[in-house]
């Protein structure tokens, strides 16, 4: 290549890079070996685990996001509760 068109491409500069590649590279394996060290340490349980049957009959263990469903599930439970004298 023609000096004029990229006059910073020089040897000197191209060990730079080199050297600051390999260091990147290294501190990115590095941080990897920690997040797979963190992400194994993690309980493997997720938030609910209770399973409760669908409107077509199956068990599940989705979790339901409608509100008014857990309002009513809330509700249903402090009845139940109550008339057990709790």
């Amino acid at each position: 290549m023609p000096e004029s068109v990229f006059p910073e491409a020089t040897k000197a500069n191209y060990d730079k890079y080199r050297a600051a590649s390999k260091a990147f590279r290294t501190a990115r394996a590095q941080r990897d070996r920690i997040s797979d060290e963190q992400i194994r340490r993690q309980p493997k349980s997720s938030g609910t685990s209770h399973a409760f049957v669908n409107s077509f009959g199956e068990a599940t263990t989705r979790e339901i996001t409608n509100q008014n469903y857990q309002r009513s599930q809330k509700s249903l439970s402090k009845s139940v509760l109550r008339n057990m004298g709790y």
